[in-house]
């Protein structure tokens, strides 16, 4: 996230002259930037334009240095409007919509799944898929420690890819080098991994959530700086609670959650995140003030 100047986006306004402004939500910890979004909020509320909010996740949205609101938040859920309220955002400018982006999640079917492990060469073996986090100066999300719990946790017949965030460069050579052949290396991009994974890990990717949506046993590795006022505020990790993952919190509780089966509830899941391939309507029909 850069910091943009509310004068590029009065030259937008002035340059387009929208009558609806639909923004998301670029995720900047620090609350300080200034992003696109928040100046094209801002141009929008002094040019008397309509505007809507995604919020696509509990935690995408964090209070602002300089806030700005828009006329209403479009969020996953009653939880994420929960969030919202007890980090600062004003109340009443919500409206649940359910996320745009999950719609093709509406079921589960795993197309292409048999190809895409051929490609990987894999036969019986179980294809555990760990998907990264982007590295960041706090020690949440802690990756090296959470990916090596995962290759100490690793049986003969498992077989592991490493699938790394684009802005994370740090060196995991020594950790994969313990997992010897049950590592594999592909160039498969996640989304593609998580159709072809018989487990997925993560500490709280989105590509995780996804990996549920489609039926796909989902473990959540959460340490206790991750995410802890939303963990709070649900009383547990909210996909867990939803029936999507098992949250483990420690090595010992991921070995045992790796050794015995998972499932997921996918109507449970679907209907507590509101996937229903509706998404993006209701959003277009918050916007267009239906």
């Amino acid at each position: 996230v850069i910091d943009v100047s509310p004068r590029y986006a009065e030259s937008l306004m002035a340059d387009f002259e929208p009558d609806r402004v639909l923004v998301g939500c670029s995720l900047d910890t620090t609350g300080q930037h200034f992003g696109i979004e928040d100046a094209l909020l801002a141009a929008a509320t002094q040019h008397s334009v309509r505007s809507v909010r995604i919020v696509e996740l509990w935690d995408s949205w964090v209070p602002r240095s300089r806030p700005v609101s828009p006329d209403t938040y479009a969020v996953l859920d009653e939880l994420t409007s929960k969030v919202l309220e007890s980090r600062g955002a004003a109340t009443g400018l919500s409206a649940v919509t359910g996320n745009p982006g999950f719609d093709m999640f509406a079921d589960d079917r795993l197309v292409g799944r048999s190809e895409l492990r051929v490609q990987l060469g894999l036969g019986d073996e179980r294809l555990l898929v760990f998907i990264g986090q982007a590295e960041v100066r706090s020690n949440s999300p802690d990756v090296p420690k959470t990916l090596g719990w995962v290759v100490d946790a690793l049986k003969p017949g498992d077989r592991l890819v490493f699938s790394r965030h684009p802005r994370d460069v740090r060196d995991y050579t020594s950790i994969l080098d313990r997992a010897g052949e049950r590592q594999l290396t592909t160039a498969m991009g996640g989304n593609e991994l998580i159709y072809a994974a018989d487990v997925c890990l993560t500490q709280y990717s989105t590509l995780g959530l996804k990996a549920a949506l489609l039926g796909i046993p989902t473990i959540n590795i959460l340490l206790d700086d991750d995410w802890p006022d939303i963990r709070e505020i649900a009383g547990g990790y909210p996909l867990s609670l939803a029936g999507g993952s098992v949250e483990v919190n420690t090595a010992i509780q991921l070995r045992h959650a790796l050794a015995k089966p998972m499932r997921i509830d996918g109507v449970r899941l679907r209907k507590a995140l509101n996937v229903d391939g509706e998404s993006t309507q209701r959003v277009a029909r918050l916007l267009l003030g239906d």
